[in-house]
């Protein structure tokens, strides 16, 4: 079956990419390449466009499709790790990102790759069937309460909690292996009446969020959205910042007070208020060295060696987050994020630091 989909909001998507020639953008879920033919085309064939999938048959097809373009160029893998795939790519600096989430018609309506509850196949369900577990393999291995907070989440399934329970029951007896195992266990855990007033099929919200689960689909999207929101405060607080009474990028960081602490201060008070936090943390790990330096015994000199180890790993961790240019990996700012573990560890820290200070060697008598 060749792999055709149809560009939605197709004149809005131009429109709002500001497509220029010679312009360089990316396509982060590329699939049939409808919307990157469309730029493309737009642009009179002479900008570069950098198609990103994790499909493989959606790679070969845009890429036929696609072939008259020499600014095209296919690249296989996630859009999480766009930013690695274009560097590897050699690509220059980007002037617009488009993100089409969710399945393709194209591979709902190929049955072997397990998306469609119409069709009874082997639940796959892997938008790159060379990475990753299957569908059966999360069904059959998830535990009851892991499943129900899937199908709950992902889902949106007000009956998750007896689906998930049908699943276990069901594997129990049989492992799951196809669609219409995981269809028949939605039918025996929502009501008669229920699925007669469901306008659409009751399996279908089950499916979406197993699909979800399977292809990691939300937490890539949330740290990349993460990532970039919060460069995005960076640079909007320029110089000397927005000031504390003005609205900015910051409202929409899940956690502007805690993980991107640094980018909301920058923000707020711009470049050099994010200069005067990184220069207090300096002038602190620096008074910890000469601490240890310092210290009358070997262990006093060791601790204040760790401790100061672990402020500034942790502070380049988190700067380098905020900045968009390492891993979103959840680590705090120390003595700045806001938050109950992470203050705490970091005056049990300090504690430690004025211990070895006050601690003064004892003379004998007569010395």
């Amino acid at each position: 079956m060749e792999f055709i989909h149809e560009p939605v909001l197709l004149q809005e998507v131009l429109e709002w990419m500001d497509v220029k020639p010679d312009g360089v953008y990316c396509d982060g879920t590329l699939g049939g390449g409808g919307h990157s033919g469309a730029m493309l085309r737009l642009s009179g064939g002479t900008a570069t466009l950098y198609g990103i999938d994790r499909d493989m048959t959606a790679i070969e097809a845009a890429t036929a499709r696609l072939r008259e373009f020499p600014g095209f160029h296919a690249l296989h893998g996630n859009f999480h790790d766009g930013k690695a795939l274009l560097m590897a790519a050699g690509a220059p600096k980007l002037d617009g990102v488009l993100l089409d989430l969710g399945v393709s018609s194209p591979q709902l309506d190929r049955g072997e790759r397990g998306f469609s509850y119409h069709e009874d196949a082997p639940l796959d369900m892997r938008m790159d069937v060379s990475q990753g577990q299957t569908a059966a393999d999360l069904l059959n291995s998830a535990s009851e309460q892991e499943l129900c907070r899937i199908i709950r989440d992902y889902g949106e399934e007000k009956w998750a909690a007896r689906i998930a329970q049908m699943i276990c029951e069901h594997r129990a007896k049989k492992p799951m292996e196809t669609t219409f195992d995981l269809v028949h266990a939605v039918d025996a855990a929502i009501p008669k009446a229920v699925r007669r007033k469901d306008d659409g099929h009751p399996a279908r919200r089950t499916f979406q969020a197993i699909r979800i689960a399977v292809n990691d689909e939300l937490d890539p999207l949330d740290k990349g959205w993460q990532a970039l929101m919060s460069r995005q405060c960076i640079e909007n607080g320029g110089l000397l910042g927005v000031g504390l009474r003005t609205g900015g990028n910051y409202e929409d960081l899940a956690a502007s007070h805690t993980d991107f602490i640094f980018a909301t201060v920058c923000e707020k008070f711009g470049f050099v208020g994010g200069l005067l936090v990184i220069a207090v943390l300096a002038v602190m790990v620096w008074r910890i060295l000469w601490i240890g330096r310092q210290a009358s015994h070997d262990a006093g000199f060791y601790i204040c060696m760790g401790v100061a180890a672990v402020l500034i790993a942790q502070s380049a961790e988190n700067l380098g987050m905020c900045l968009a240019l390492l891993p979103v990996v959840g680590l705090t700012l120390p003595f700045v994020s806001c938050g109950g573990s992470s203050v705490l560890a970091s005056f049990i820290l300090l504690g430690m630091v004025h211990s070895v200070a006050a601690h003064k060697p004892t003379r004998r008598a007569g010395e």
